[in-house]
């Protein structure tokens, strides 16, 4: 079994970091770049090849430098099957707009499958 840590999503981000026996950490799936973001986003999805243990989700939220106050953080198997809502904390992002990274840790063992990040607040 992997690891993971840390996932992101759509216009937010969608990255989960692995830790395969606790001796290193990579990205399963990452949807960040260094473009300007609009609001309104496409909820991501990505593909496990192997189960993974999930420590963190973490979404962005730029909202026209505005951040939004942080919700919950769901991942959806293609089975229908539901992970979470995990409550979300926020943290500031660039210029230090407030909120802008809503973060949830999380213990959370997924099998292999496709999984959509389902965020409370698509529209920042």
């Amino acid at each position: 079994m992997k690891t993971t840590g840390i996932l992101k999503s759509f216009t937010f981000t969608a990255q989960i970091a692995i830790f395969a026996s606790g001796a290193y950490a990579a990205d399963l799936f990452n949807n960040t770049n260094v473009d300007a973001v609009l609001n309104g986003g496409k909820q991501p999805s990505f593909q496990l090849v192997d189960e993974a243990h999930v420590t963190q989700l973490t979404t962005y939220h730029w909202n026209n430098q505005k951040g939004a106050a942080p919700g919950t953080i769901t991942l959806r198997a293609a089975s229908g099957q539901s992970y979470g809502p995990f409550q979300a904390t926020g943290t500031p992002g660039a210029f230090n707009a407030p909120n802008v990274n809503w973060v949830a840790n999380v213990n959370l063992n997924l099998p292999a499958g496709s999984y959509t990040v389902v965020d409370s607040d698509p529209p920042t």
